[in-house]
């Protein structure tokens, strides 16, 4: 049911730039190489083209780019975009409140649903 909300990737990536394993991304910036496991991805959040990979254990890794890169490399993973700032495992969700447009996370962080993703993730 959520990973029918979020698009198709429209393109690949250079390959430099992203692998894509069974559970795990690996992600080039300007100085260094991650690998991270998706499973514990928590959510990414962005703000001004940085985005900050939020980890289970409360590790955060900060990097160049933005929501979008993001996006179209964990669709597969069940990632769900829900408003302008933050991409969420859908794996991590506690629960949605769709008449106050939150998202609860399991480890208490509350967000917001943005109007225009309101109806995708609150359809039934």
């Amino acid at each position: 049911m959520l990973q029918d909300i979020v698009k198709q990737p429209k393109h690949k990536m250079k390959q430099l730039y992203y692998q894509q394993t069974t559970n795990s991304i690996t992600i080039k910036d300007t100085r260094k190489i991650y690998k991270i496991t998706t499973d514990n991805i928590i959510r990414i959040q962005s703000e001004a083209g940085v985005s900050t990979i939020i980890r289970k254990g409360g590790n955060a890794i900060s990097l160049s780019k933005n929501l979008v890169f993001f996006e179209k490399q964990l669709y597969d993973f069940g990632f769900i975009r829900i408003n302008r700032n933050d991409l969420i495992n859908s794996n991590e969700i506690e629960f949605i409140d769709c008449k106050k447009r939150e998202v609860i996370m399991k480890d208490g962080t509350q967000l917001t649903i943005s109007v225009r993703n309101l109806s995708k993730i609150c359809k039934n």
